[in-house]
């Protein structure tokens, strides 16, 4: 939301508050964009948003978004790139760093730390996740992480074989020595290690806050362990085990913040448990253990005495006795566990702590528990409030809920699958005896293949039901029911107490089903159903509503809810509609449009990676057939190549989009493994795009003849594996891509190899369907002109590189291509002469024409191209002509003086000035390079553009007085001066260009160059009095108090004579550099600021403001921010407001850019 006070004399003040309703991507917020980054990894960010556009570029580069990398299975190359190119240059930003190494591919942890050592430069990271980290590494890794100032989280799991004989002391030692951790896991699967560490010395504890043993340790080690931690909130240990020692009680331990204790198997004696657990419990709020097998444990009494004494603020407590029926030797008869469990905890102790019971049973284990009553399923609605529809102003949220701050006698049975045997009519006969002895009230079953006749059995023996949740509806047919279910099922009518029933996997086609469970429980108070995706769920509503006398709560769980069906349903309700402005301000609020539209950024495979099993809404949007994958697959190790191809690829062949292939020759066997798993046949029937980069010779061929079958194929493109190329004709895979029925894209690229082209004349008009062809290799006129008969749809053409050939290139009037709009020719070697007679034959229609031409002297005639464009290019709109050359090839270069006649002179005729066809000149070390082109709105006037965040204080006013001048004067000359590659720009370069600077009359300037000093600049603009625009991309290194005296000669000269009215400065970062600029050109009347991302623009803003004086003329300030916002513009505004009498002005914000204009 932004606020806008607008004032006026006739008016007065008038508020103006704008919400913002995000309905497309490209207009979320900066703090949406950020939210839905936290879902992905950094690296994946790269590949998927940098370069998009500045906006987003400048987002992920800020330095106010920290990073979360997460490395798995890559392939080297991959993991090598992504430690270079994202890890090391960034990691000041990182975050969050998780490596996974598993034993399959056991590379990366030694790949990653061959590059990257995890010191001090990681300044900002917060949270390391190391998995499969050999000893050695581990050991030296700890050292380094002593230097990290805010690393408050660490996980460790260990490299099992490479830890066998190491005492798990030392690694805790250097963990209790980093000086920020807050949380540490550390995992030891497998084996029991020895833990000797010495006690505390010098009162050198440990910061850690929540500690996690993932391995089996005595209690004698915990008890050492803990010493070193008395800031301790959270505890949590995977196995106690017995010890040869008995354990004795520890006065000395004092852990006062110590809340939270789980374990995860305790199999100490119950004795010295109690000794241990006395020492550390006293702030103890939660609880939670389990037991197997040690019936010691289940003295109630024992606990009662225990907590009451020695737990005096417990609020939670869960346990958990676990047994196995097979067992011969320890199980626990059930009916007897009524005795022993059951009726033991069912004391006033247990009732008034509304601890609650419940018995699990599966085929071959059972668990008994005692937990704090926790709201499920029968009280989920209680928390609904997003898209409400009510016709009160207050309800009572769950009916339930009542009965439950009462009645706490509630004992659940949980029947469920057993991963290995089915539940049997044998087993269920077995539990009756119990479900007579003890009085359960809550009933859930979680088995998936529960017929009809054993449900209705079991709710017989349990009379005492009153909530029921079936996980999966039961398999049965009313109508044809034997005589046995019948008077089961009149019984359980007879008797049943259920309120509550919850159904599960339900469609529109089970209304038969629900209409049972609707008859069989009459007094039935809530009814969730939880509906598979494609269910109508109005239709069910209405289906219910007609059979329902009394329901004062019907929920429906459905992963496509949103507030259409709230509506909807409202309607099938009572026929009344509502009217619903939803405003997206986090993530998990966003419309499924807009979801989708943000997946179409992602690489299908990291959807899955990232967003997959979070919660059935965004799974269901993910196997949603709706939904199009695109599916990149660059370099990855093999087993994660495996896995993205058997998991995500084949069972979703149907719904890809887009493929795309890239084997590098650094890493060969991509398409190997890709290919021996997957045949791109009409399983892709929805395949619109192929990318295959890096595919060898036989699999192109095999693999085009598979395309045919593939109907929405409309883009492929091709970089071909060079050295199985050599003696190909390129012919052959022509004519397989122009057999493509419904191919519209083709870019094929061949590099360094001139290969033949030999392809038939078309026969029976088995035209291609191609319109837009990149032909990105060498070939020959006559080899383009046989191509080109293939294609009559074509629209765009792009040529890499026409070579002179042996043979004279004839006219060939058959060749006929009445829709080609657009050409491109990257570099043309041919003579002018052919090339004369070949695009005459195709240019008539011809609106976009690009060329590059290297040395050919002849392609600098003018006149010629006024007559080629004239008389055969009659409807050509844009032009691009580029004539490069190098300085350093003595036999060919031009005199850059003599170039004045041959090229900017010759170009400078009516015919060019009113086509409004633009002159530049672009000079570095190494090479010139002349241009025509269509005049392109650069810098000078993007402001024109500007339609967000505005702040005005009039009705309307021009947008850009640039732009006036621009339509009536086109006589414009640019000089760019560039980086060169491999060289500076230095002051004898610069003096030859002198004679140049003299001769032209250069209107723009454009300077590139990284490192140009102040010096070098004021020579340049002494030289150039007609400049008008100014615009650097880097300030020049500036120091006024020291300027030399032919610097202050030149100096004046240019303040003196200089025309300059635009000024672009860029990485700014002091006042210094804009007060230098501003003294320089008084008659500016457009300045546009580049900041450095920290840049304090207000005081930017300020400090102009307080010079207006001095560049009276200026209409348009225009200031570059990454982290530019609303926000920003209001407080310019306000500045503006504060500084100035004339407030006949407009602020502007787009992207990055604001924009301030006044009218003088």
């Amino acid at each position: 939301m932004w606020v806008v006070k607008y004032s006026s004399p006739a008016l007065g003040s008038i508020i103006i508050i704008a919400c913002t309703s995000y309905t497309c991507f490209k207009n979320l917020s900066n703090e949406v964009l950020y939210e839905i980054f936290e879902y992905l990894d950094g690296c994946d960010i790269y590949k998927s948003f940098s370069n998009l556009n500045n906006r987003l570029q400048n987002l992920i580069i800020s330095s106010l978004f920290l990073l979360r990398i997460t490395l798995d299975p890559i392939s080297k190359p991959l993991l090598e790139y992504h430690c270079q190119q994202v890890i090391i240059p960034n990691s000041h930003r990182i975050r969050s760093l998780y490596l996974w190494d598993p034993s399959t591919y056991p590379q990366l942890m030694d790949t990653f730390f061959n590059y990257c050592i995890i010191d001090s430069t990681f300044h900002r990271l917060e949270s390391i996740f190391l998995h499969g980290i050999g000893r050695e590494k581990l050991l030296t890794t700890l050292v380094h992480l002593k230097s990290l100032p805010c690393l408050f989280t660490l996980t460790i799991f260990t490299n099992d074989k490479n830890y066998k004989d190491l005492d798990l002391g030392k690694i805790y030692q250097l963990i209790f020595s980093l000086p920020k951790l807050k949380y540490n896991r550390l995992c030891v699967p497998r084996y029991v290690l020895p833990i000797y560490i010495p006690h505390v010395i010098n009162k050198k504890f440990s910061t850690i806050e929540y500690l996690v043993i993932d391995h089996f340790c005595t209690l004698d080690e915990l008890n050492c362990l803990l010493h070193y931690t008395p800031q301790l909130r959270r505890l949590s240990c995977h196995g106690v085990i017995e010890s040869d020692e008995e354990f004795k009680e520890d006065l000395s331990l004092k852990l006062p913040h110590l809340k939270y204790i789980y374990f995860q198997n305790c199999d100490a004696s119950f004795d010295e448990f109690e000794v241990f657990i006395k020492e550390i419990s006293s702030q103890l709020q939660i609880f939670n253990i389990n037991i197997y097998w040690n019936k010691a444990y289940l003295d109630s009494n024992r606990w009662e005495q225990l907590i009451t004494e020695y737990m005096p603020k417990l609020k939670i407590f869960y346990f958990h006795f676990n047994q196995y029926f097979y067992d011969d030797d320890r199980k626990i008869n059930l009916r007897d566990s009524t005795d022993k469990f059951i009726n033991q905890f069912n004391s006033p102790f247990w009732i008034e702590r509304k601890l609650f019971r419940e018995i699990q049973i599966y085929s071959r284990v059972s668990t008994f528990s005692i937990h704090s009553f926790r709201k499920q399923w029968i009280g989920r609605h209680k928390h609904m409030n997003n898209d409400t529809y009510s016709k009160q102003n207050s309800i009572e949220d769950n009916c339930l809920s009542n009965q439950e701050k009462t009645k706490h006698h509630i004992i659940q049975l949980t029947i469920g699958n057993s991963q290995y045997t089915e539940l049997t009519w044998e087993f269920i006969n077995k539990l009756k005896s119990t479900f007579e002895a003890i009085q359960f009230t809550h009933l859930s079953i979680e088995y998936d293949s529960m017929c009809i006749h054993m449900l209705l059995d079991i709710l017989s023996s349990l009379p005492n039901i009153e909530s029921l949740k079936l996980s999966s509806l039961p398999t049965f047919s009313t109508e044809s029911l034997p005589i046995e279910d019948t008077e089961n099922y009149l019984s359980v009518l007879a008797t049943n107490k259920i309120t509550k029933v919850k159904l599960a996997q339900v469609t529109e086609a089970d209304e038969e089903e629900i209409e049972f469970f609707i008859n069989l429980c009459p007094h039935i108070e809530y009814l969730e159903v939880d509906c598979w995706s494609d269910t109508d769920v109005s239709s069910l509503i209405k289906f219910i509503m007609n059979r329902m006398i009394r329901m004062p709560n019907l929920c429906f769980i459905i992963p496509t809810a949103d507030e259409n069906m709230v509506r909807t349903l409202a309607m099938a309700i009572d026929s009344e509609t509502i009217n619903d402005n939803t405003s997206y301000t986090c993530f998990k609020n966003l419309s499924n449009e807009v979801l989708y539209e943000i997946f179409e950024y992602l690489d299908g495979c990291d959807i899955y990676k990232s967003f997959s099993n979070l919660n059935n809404r965004l799974q269901n949007l993910i196997i949603s057939s709706l939904f199009l994958l695109r599916i990149t697959l660059d370099p990855i190790s093999k087993p994660l190549l495996e896995y993205h191809c058997q998991q995500v690829i084949i069972p979703n062949s149907h719904r890809i989009r887009s493929l795309y292939l890239w084997d590098p020759s650094t890493y060969p066997q991509l398409m190997d493994t890709f290919f021996n798993y997957c045949i791109i046949d009409s399983t892709f029937h929805r395949l619109e795009s192929i990318f295959l980069h890096g595919i060898g010779r036989e699999k192109l061929l095999t693999t085009l003849v598979h395309l045919k079958s593939l109907p929405c194929l409309f883009t492929l493109t091709i970089f071909t594996n060079d050295k199985n190329y050599k003696d190909l004709d390129l012919g052959k895979i022509y004519q397989l891509i122009f057999s493509l029925p419904k191919l519209k894209y083709n870019r094929l690229c061949v590099p360094r190899y001139v290969l033949p082209i030999y392809i038939p004349h078309v026969i029976n008009k088995k035209f291609s369907t191609i319109e837009y062809l990149v032909i990105d290799h060498f070939c020959t006129l006559d080899e383009l002109n046989c191509l080109l008969h293939y294609t009559p749809q074509l629209r765009r053409l792009s040529c890499h590189g026409v070579i002179e050939s042996d043979e004279e290139f004839k006219e060939d009037l058959s060749l006929k291509l009445p829709h080609l709009k657009y050409i491109y020719f990257q570099n043309c070697d041919a003579s002018f002469d052919e090339f004369e007679v070949f695009i005459k034959e195709i240019s008539s229609q011809l609106q976009i024409f690009n060329i590059n031409i290297y040395w050919n002297k002849a392609y600098l005639d003018s006149n010629r191209w006024e007559q080629l464009i004239t008389e055969y290019m009659p409807k050509l709109k844009i032009f691009y002509f580029h004539f490069n050359q190098y300085f350093y090839d003595d036999d060919r270069k031009i005199n850059l003086r003599d170039s004045t006649d041959k090229f900017i002179n010759q170009f400078n005729s009516p015919f060019w000035i009113e086509r409004k066809w633009f002159r530049e000149l672009r000079i570095d070390c190494e090479e010139m390079n002349f241009s025509i082109h269509s005049y392109r709105k650069k810098w000078i006037d993007r402001c024109e553009h500007l339609n967000t965040d505005t702040y005005s204080k009039q009705s309307l006013i021009e947008d850009n007085y640039i732009s006036n001048q621009e339509k009536t004067d086109h006589r414009m000359i640019q000089l760019t001066i560039q980086d060169a590659e491999h060289t500076e720009l230095n002051w004898e370069f610069l003096n030859k260009l002198k004679s140049t600077f003299k001769a032209i009359q250069f209107t723009h300037l454009d300077i590139e160059e990284d490192s140009m000093c102040i010096h070098m600049l004021l020579d340049i603009l002494s030289s150039l009095p007609n400049i008008e625009s100014l615009k650097l991309s880097w300030i020049p290194v500036l120091q006024l108090e020291s300027v030399f005296i032919e610097d202050t000669k030149n100096y004046l000269s240019v303040l003196a004579t200089n025309k300059i009215t635009n000024v672009k400065l860029g990485q700014v970062g002091e006042e210094q550099e804009i007060q230098f600029f501003i003294n320089l050109c008084p008659h500016m009347q457009y300045l546009e600021v580049e900041c450095i991302s920290d840049t304090d623009v207000p005081l930017f803003m300020k400090f102009i403001m307080n010079r207006r004086t001095r560049i009276p003329n200026i209409c348009c300030l225009c200031f570059i921010n990454p982290i530019a916002d609303e926000n920003m513009v209001k407080t310019l505004a306000k500045i503006i407001d504060s500084e100035i009498v004339n407030d006949n002005y407009t602020i502007q914000r787009s992207g990055n850019k604001i924009s301030v204009h006044w009218t003088l």
